[in-house]
This record gives structure tokens, C-alpha cells and sequence, in this order.
């Protein structure tokens, strides 16, 4: 994928964005809002040596400088703790002052600052407060001069800590407007995720890596379900280049077997707008719905409107004769044939001589004999039929079809003898309708 394909995945799936957003700057916002408070609180402790004349206090500021180091890594060592956690009593244990507070010396300077955070303000000043001071008598036990039982140096506070009324805790508003950015990388890398693992052939260009060809139209999917199409429609000018291609009424071409690969009434939208498309030219066509299984989808209505009917199977068992069944369509020169009464029996009519010859009668009444298949995959009879017919299309629904299924149904058609059907990309969105080579497609 190049970053044209990026793009144009991030374009198609751009709602996911928003949705990932708003989920993480409202988690975020929430898990802020629950999260404890916690306040701040620092004390400033100087370190001092005694001295007498300037040469000594020349040298004991150099010491102090050396030792705020040392003595600020005391300041969180156990023996200062312990000895703090004694003077504040029940309110905080040592193991809660090693989580909490830090001690750090100022470069180039004598001064040691120490922090302590809490959930309470007061307790936070406390909990700082309590560790300098302890931090004084620790250091008073350390670096006893010769003959003498008490350390000269001191750790004075030079400021104590104070309450602070603002917590540090992070803002709501800070931490939704990171979960918003954090949402949008997740949903570009769910995206590109869910691009990669998928397996539907959605553009002319999976057909071609899928089967090594373009398709022969790219019907796009409708902009309004329930729109009554224009002449000028998109979609009625590809049947109309895709009439054009197949050429119907000709000496060679007169029945066309139209299969979609997967389940879907994709083969008889494809059939219908075919229809209407060579009846434009002038020339009389048929649709032939050639699904004499029973269809558990097209529920109860269904089933009484084309069960109840006379139809193609009834003419294949010799009930009826072809001009009594057939229907006028809604076109002067356009009539349609009915799959009549639902037979588990289908393969074994479909394969019958008598099916042969109704098409071939067909034939000599129309100039085009479309016969709308069941799915290929669920299916043995479009095999069947577009073993009879004289050309066969292969419709692949963009939003269903995978490539492993096209590339059976393809298989499946080359074992009865069809070899190379005219394969037809059908509902495919605007944005997937360019070519391999970089073009879009035109529909």
C-alpha cells in the first residue's frame, strides 16, 4: 500500500476517527474525575558549619556544598523516615513517606529541598515539615568531630512548607484532550489494521491481484436507497458500456447466465438493470429467474408471490407451456419467467434436456435470454446453467464477496467448460472505484 491507499482508507472509514476520539477524551475526562486529588508541599533546609573567622566560613560553606548532596539522599533513607513517621503518629507510616516524598540539593548551593505529596494539603506540609526536621537530627548523629559526641553541622529550615490549595493532579480538560490525540492513533492504526486483514474484494485493484484481471464493469453502490434511478444515472450508464461489450443479439450471443458469487439478490439487480439496458437498443430480452430452490429469505411474501406462480420449473416437468407462464416486464419489449413452484430437484431439471431446449426457444423469441443464477457458492446449478448459456457474468459483491470465494466460484465455472467470464465489481463505494494503474474508474 502506498500512501495514496492510506489516504484513501482514512477517507472511507473517517467516521471511526471521531468515534475513537470522543471515546477516549470522554475516558480520559472520567478516569481524571475519579482519580484522588494530590497536593503538594515543599520545605527548604540550609545546611550550616559553625565558624569563627572568615577562612572558616570559607571553608565550611565548600563543605556544606559538598555534603547537601549526601545529606538529601538521607533524607529518604530509612533511619530519617521511621524518625518522621514517629513524630506525625497514625496519620502517615515510613512506607508511605518513601512513596511520597523526594529531596533533592540545588546545585552550586547549600539549600536541600524537600517535597512531600498527599491527598489532604495539610498532611502534605506535615509530611515535609516533619522529614526536615528529622533529617537535622539524623545529620546531628553524623559527622561527629574528634572529642565531641554531636555533629557541628546542622540542616536548618530555612523555609517551612505551607498548605497549597491547588492540587497537581492533572487537569480533566488536559487529559481529555490526550485521550482525544491517544483515540486518533488508535483508530488509524485500527483502520489500517482492519484494511490489512481484510479479505473482501472491495476495488479493481484486489480484483486484479486477485485474479490477474480487471473487472468488466464497476457498478457503483447507490447514493439513495429507494431513488428511482435517471437515464442519466451512473450506474445505468455502466450496463449500458457493459451491453455494449457483450454485444446481445448477435449470431453468437443470444443467452447470457448471470451468477453472483456469493448469497445476495445481486445476480438479479445485475439481470434487471442489464435488461433494461438492452432494451433501450430496441431489443427483446428476457430475465429468466433460473433459482428453483426454495428461498428461506424471501420469507413468507416471497414464497407466495413466486411459489404460487407457474414458472420456469413447470415448464422443465411438463406442467405448463413457455407463452403461458412468461410475464410482460415493464417495458414494451422486455418479459420475465418466473422460477414457478421451489424444487429440491433443481440440479436434476437444470440438467435435463428440456432446459436446453426452453433457452433455445427463448432465443428464437428474444434477442437476449438473461438467466439470473442462484449463488455460486451455495449453489451447484449456475455451473449448470452457464455450461448452457453462450456467455456467463460473474457478479462479486464488493461488500460481501472475499477473494478466496471468487477465486472458487471462478474454479467452479471452469469445471463445467466456462473459462474467463465477464466479472462484474458490483456496489462498490465511490472512493474504492480506482484502478490499479492510479485511474478512477468512470461510472
Amino acid at each position: 500500500m502506498n500512501l495514496h491507499d492510506y489516504l484513501r482508507v482514512l477517507r472511507r472509514n473517517w467516521w471511526v476517527l471521531p468515534l475513537v476520539m470522543v471515546i477516549g477524551a470522554v475516558a480520559a475526562g472520567l478516569l481524571t474525575l475519579r482519580t484522588p486529588p494530590v497536593f503538594q508541599s515543599t520545605a527548604s533546609a540550609l545546611v550550616v558549619t559553625p565558624s569563627s573567622s572568615i577562612a572558616e566560613l570559607q571553608l565550611g560553606n565548600q563543605f556544606a556544598i559538598a555534603r547537601a548532596g549526601t545529606y538529601a539522599q538521607l533524607a529518604t533513607t530509612a533511619s530519617v523516615l521511621d524518625r518522621a513517621a514517629a513524630t506525625l503518629g497514625t496519620s502517615s507510616s515510613a512506607e508511605e513517606l518513601a512513596r511520597s516524598v523526594t529531596a533533592s540539593a540545588q546545585a552550586g548551593t547549600a539549600i536541600i529541598a524537600i517535597t512531600a505529596t498527599a491527598d489532604d494539603p495539610k498532611l502534605a506540609a506535615q509530611r515535609a515539615n516533619a522529614v526536615a526536621t528529622s533529617l537535622n537530627a539524623a545529620v546531628r548523629t553524623f559527622d561527629v568531630a574528634p572529642a565531641s559526641t554531636r555533629s557541628p553541622v546542622a540542616v536548618q529550615v530555612v523555609q517551612a512548607a505551607q498548605q497549597n490549595a491547588s492540587s497537581i493532579s492533572a487537569s480533566p480538560v488536559r487529559n481529555a484532550v490526550l485521550g482525544a490525540g491517544a483515540g486518533l492513533a488508535l483508530g488509524i492504526i485500527l483502520i489500517v489494521l482492519a484494511e490489512v486483514l481484510d479479505t473482501r474484494v472491495r476495488s479493481p485493484r484486489d480484483l486484479a491481484s486477485t485474479i490477474g484481471r480487471l473487472p468488466s464493469a464497476i457498478v457503483p453502490m447507490r447514493r439513495r436507497l429507494g431513488r428511482r434511478p435517471s437515464m442519466t444515472d451512473s450506474r445505468r450508464e455502466v450496463f449500458r458500456t457493459l451491453r455494449a461489450s457483450l454485444r446481445p443479439g448477435t449470431s453468437t450471443l443470444h443467452s447470457v447466465a448471470i451468477a453472483s458469487v456469493t448469497a445476495g439478490r445481486d445476480s438479479t439487480e445485475v439481470a434487471v438493470e442489464l435488461a433494461r439496458a438492452i432494451s433501450e437498443s430496441g431489443l427483446r430480452v428476457v430475465i429468466v429467474d433460473a433459482n428453483l430452490r426454495p428461498e428461506p429469505v424471501r420469507g413468507r411474501a416471497g414464497r407466495d408471490a413466486g411459489g404460487t406462480r407457474p414458472g420456469l420449473a413447470d415448464v422443465l416437468e411438463r406442467r405448463a407451456a413457455l407463452g403461458d407462464v412468461l410475464v410482460k416486464g415493464p417495458l414494451a419489449n422486455m418479459a420475465t419467467l418466473p422460477p414457478g413452484a421451489p424444487s429440491s430437484r433443481s440440479a436434476q431439471l437444470l440438467s435435463t434436456r428440456a432446459m436446453r431446449d426452453t433457452v433455445a426457444l427463448l432465443a428464437e423469441s428474444f434477442d437476449a435470454v438473461l438467466l439470473a443464477c442462484p449463488p455460486l457458492l451455495a449453489r451447484s446449478d449456475s455451473a449448470i446453467i452457464a455450461s448452457i448459456a453462450d456467455a456467463t457474468v460473474t457478479v462479486v459483491d464488493a461488500r460481501h464477496t472475499s477473494r478466496s470465494d471468487l477465486v472458487f466460484g471462478l474454479e467452479m465455472l471452469q469445471g463445467v467448460g466456462v473459462e474467463n467470464p465477464a466479472v462484474i465489481l458490483h456496489n462498490v463505494r465511490r472512493g474504492d472505484m480506482v484502478m490499479p494503474s492510479g485511474v478512477i474508474a468512470t461510472a
